[in-house]
């Protein structure tokens, strides 16, 4: 009986405490949960009490659901003392921001964490380092700033996988990284962490990818790196890293891919490096690295060699023929010697092969023939000699790029077999012939560039075939015969044509109008008849540079042109055009900085719709019959004044202009090249006060006009002017002695006027000599005679004639020239402009970065060019 009651009793305390569990254990406002359970939903929901969730990501997580087990990106699981924990939390690519708290760090159980591509920021809360289970921490690519916590590391010796990767975050590497003894995924790159690598890093001896790249890092690398023998992936790139690779490296035998660019490297590449026989990629770009001691034949599977842009001198490694399953090698802009090495024939598998930017000599081995997987060859800028390579059977090769070298003889007619063609660039070498018909059968031929040579015969018809071409130069040849009319009519996708300095004749094909893709346009130094089509103006706002000098052209200017509303640089200058300038051109007024109408015969009074173009850097009027009083507003021309053009400061040209009586190079960027020529005509009246106003103006040449009056005083202003010359008018007065204030004033012509009274005294009129004030009234003073003394007599001192234009004032700026550039990614790019032939590149190298559009002219002729970014 006793028995009995004893064993009721136990049954109902039993009830009595299950009743006292339920009604005392936390809950969700649902049905009861575990107490740990229910403490891991909590510590969610205050979470995400901070957390900004445009997209409704966090909707199900609610007080009154039944479980946070069920809730978006929570995963629950059994854990080894049997309870059901939160033991995941998956939130990446939600759209979430808001600051981190330590409220995830009461999650315990939790073994993955990934909040990754989100938009968190603030700071990592240290207190994460508490999450002891936590396997997986991924914070990827959000706005997280300041230094990593170094507790991070404390308690989490089973972190797997730590990536803060594309955040914000500074300061330097803790030391503590190096307890995570388990860590196989570190990636801290595209930070902005400073310091060196810590030494610790080197105790990782599980670690298969470490990453950090994109930071501000420096010093050597840790000698010890080489015990990571598990590691398969090193990306170290683009910091400030130096000093020789270590040696050790060798050791790391598990390695796939080592990607070193963009750091300070010196010294060879290790032989150690013939030990990671497992290694497919190799990208040691843009360092200071200076030799190669590294035994490739023991490399088979390196599938990728990257060492461009360093210093690497001595002959390519005859070795590299043995890496047989390469597939790109890149080795140029650097200073190898000697001949190609004829062993890269036995590169079966190699697809891109660029050596372009060495010093290499001899020829292109036939060897290269064998390479039948050769999509892109580029082997530019170089010595090379000897004729083009025939490639035979390169069925792939998509690209030919053997420019700026020494090549001699005739395009092959071989290559009108290649018909996966895409773009052909021998320009600037010395081959001869004609351009072979063959190459109008190239299907997909969309670049062709073969300027500066020494082609003869005509354009070949068969070019009427190609209907994907895109950018055709075929400029600084001896090619004789018409502009072809295919031109717009069976190719009408051409957006930059090339066909100056030849001896082409015939009219400009009316169907030219037709190719609504131009961008420019370059014609000039031919043997050209007839004027410009009248319906120009139907390629639209596209065009962005015509450039006819010197090319015979007749008749008026086309009203249409102003419909080219994208205009940025016009060269019609030295022809023989007559009439006006048509007032339809004030359409250009938000595009057009170069206009050039030079030595035409073009007549009226000077344009008032001229100062609408706000954007001008350079006009040219000059050696034409304008006449009248300039008597309209400057005040307009906005880029002489303050140079808001909007133009990059990367729009850099080096050009060689005629000024200040020699012949100069220097290196322009054009939102500092302001440039005014209004000389050899018939203006009269004064000289505008308001062009004092022009502040950014560099040169002013106003000689051989008409003007009267006094030179104005607001040429004070003009504070960036290098040469002013108004020799040859009729001015009258002195010299303003506010003009000695000019201290960039290099070069000053005043002669042939009627000024009088003393030349000013200043440091800067010291330097002029006294051809720059003969033919005055009555002027004294350095350099003349001084004042109150009559001149002597010097036999055949004479003043320049007025009629021998050139004597002394045409010497000071005979011309302009001035270049327009435009980056994709990337750029610079250089000229001399004379007859003799120069380096110029149109074509775009299969290379980084993107490549930036450039525009040049002088006043004898246009180059307008695409140069590649080295």
């Amino acid at each position: 009986m006793s028995t009995r009651v004893c064993e009721y009793q136990i049954r109902w305390l039993l009830v009595v405490l299950a009743g006292l569990i339920v009604v005392i254990s936390p809950e969700v406002e649902g049905y009861p949960l575990s107490y740990a359970v229910a403490s891991d939903a909590r510590a969610l929901l205050e979470f995400a009490e901070g957390i900004d969730d445009p997209n409704g990501k966090l909707q199900s997580w609610q007080k009154t659901d039944n479980d946070p087990c069920l809730w978006n990106g929570v995963l629950c699981e059994t854990t080894a003392s049997g309870e059901v924990r939160v033991t995941q939390l998956d939130l990446s690519n939600s759209s979430l921001s808001g600051f981190l708290g330590c409220d995830l760090a009461r999650l315990t159980a939790l073994t993955v964490l990934d909040l990754s591509y989100n938009g968190f920021k603030g700071s990592i809360p240290g207190c994460l380092g508490s999450l002891c289970q936590l396997e997986e921490l991924v914070l990827e690519h959000n706005s997280l700033e300041g230094s990593i916590p170094s507790g991070v590391a404390n308690c989490t010796r089973k972190l797997r996988i730590l990536d803060l990767s594309d955040n914000l975050l500074s300061g330097s590497i803790p030391s503590t990284v190096g307890n995570l003894s388990s860590l196989e995924t570190l990636d801290l790159g595209t930070n902005e962490l400073t310091g060196t690598i810590p030494s610790s890093i080197q105790r990782l001896v599980e670690l298969v990818e470490l990453s950090l790249l994109d930071n501000l890092l420096y010093g050597s690398l840790p000698s010890g790196i080489g015990n990571l023998r598990n590691l398969e992936v090193l990306l170290l790139y683009t910091n400030g890293l130096n000093g020789t690779l270590p040696a050790s490296m060798g050791n790391m035998a598990s390695l796939k891919t080592i990607r070193i660019g963009a750091n300070n490297f010196s010294g060879s590449l290790p032989y150690a490096f013939g030990n990671l026989t497992s290694l497919e990629f190799l990208g040691a770009t843009n360092n200071k690295l200076t030799g190669i001691d590294t035994p490739f034949e023991q490399m088979p599977g390196l599938i990728t060699l990257q060492l461009y842009n360093n210093q690497i001198s001595g002959p390519i490694p005859k070795n590299l023929g043995m890496c047989t399953n390469l597939q790109t090698l890149a080795l140029y802009d650097n200073q190898f010697t000697g001949g190609i090495p004829a062993e890269l024939g036995n590169l079966t598998n190699l697809k891109n092969l660029y050596l372009y930017g060495n010093h290499l000599e001899g020829g292109v081995p036939p060897e290269l023939q064998n390479c039948r997987s050769l999509v892109e060859l580029d082997i530019s800028q170089g010595g090379l000699s000897g004729p083009l390579p025939e490639l035979y059977g390169l069925e792939y090769l998509e690209l030919v790029a053997l420019w700026s070298n020494h090549l001699t003889g005739r395009i092959p007619e071989a290559w009108g077999s290649l018909k996966s063609l895409k773009t052909i660039d021998v320009s600037n070498n010395s081959l001869t012939g004609r351009i072979p018909e063959v190459l109008g059968s190239l299907p997909n031929l969309e670049k062709l560039s073969l300027y500066t040579n020494e082609l003869t015969g005509r354009i070949p018809d068969s070019f009427g075939n190609l209907t994907g071409l895109v950018s055709l130069d075929l400029s600084e040849n001896e090619l004789t015969g018409p502009i072809p009319g295919f031109l717009g009519k069976t190719v009408s996708s051409v957006n930059w044509l090339f066909l100056d300095q030849n001896s082409l004749t015939g009219p400009i094909p009316e169907s030219l109008v037709n190719c609504t893709s131009l961008s420019v346009v370059q014609l000039g130094n031919n043997l050209l008849s007839g004027g410009l089509p009248w319906n120009i103006g139907h390629i639209g706002p596209s065009l962005i540079t015509l450039s006819i000098p010197n090319a015979g052209l007749e008749g008026e200017i086309p009203p249409s042109l102003g419909n080219c509303t994208g205009l940025i640089a016009l060269d019609l200058s030295r022809n023989q055009l007559r009439g006006s300038l048509p007032p339809t051109l004030q359409g250009l007024d938000n595009s057009l900085r170069i206009f050039s109408v030079r030595e035409n015969e073009l007549s009226g009074e000077f344009p008032p719709w001229i100062s609408q173009l706000g954007n001008l850097q350079v006009l040219d009027l000059s050696r034409n019959n304008f006449s009248g009083v300039m008597n309209f507003s400057f005040y307009d021309l906005k880029a002489f004044m303050n140079g808001s053009t909007g133009v990059s400061e990367n729009y850099e040209v080096e050009i060689t202009i005629s000024a200040k009586g020699s012949t100069q190079t220097l290196i322009y960027i054009l939102s500092m090249s302001y440039f005014l020529d209004l000389s050899e005509n018939n203006f009269t009246g004064s000289i505008p006060e308001q062009l004092g106003e022009l502040r950014d103006l560099k040169y002013l040449t106003l000689s051989g006009n008409r003007f009267s009056g006094s030179i104005p005083e607001s040429f004070a202003n003009l504070v960036n002017i290098e040469s002013l010359d108004l020799s040859r008018n009729q001015l009258s007065g002195v010299i303003p002695q506010e003009l000695t204030s000019l201290t960039s004033l290099s070069y000053f012509n005043v002669s042939g006027n009627h000024l009088y009274g003393q030349i000013p005294e200043g440091d800067t009129f010291r330097t002029f000599p006294s051809s720059y004030f003969l033919d005055n009234d009555d002027l004294c003073g350095f350099p003349l005679n001084p004042c109150g003394h009559p001149p002597p007599e010097v036999p055949g001192n004479y003043p320049p004639s007025r009629e021998t234009p050139g004597a002394n004032g045409d010497a000071l700026v005979s011309y302009w020239a001035v270049g327009i550039g435009f980056f994709i990614g990337f750029t610079g790019v250089a000229a001399s402009l004379t007859l003799n032939k120069k380096a110029r590149t149109l074509m775009f190298k299969p290379r980084e970065p993107v490549y930036s559009e450039a525009v040049i002219f002088n006043k004898q002729y246009a180059i307008y060019r695409w140069p590649k970014d080295s």
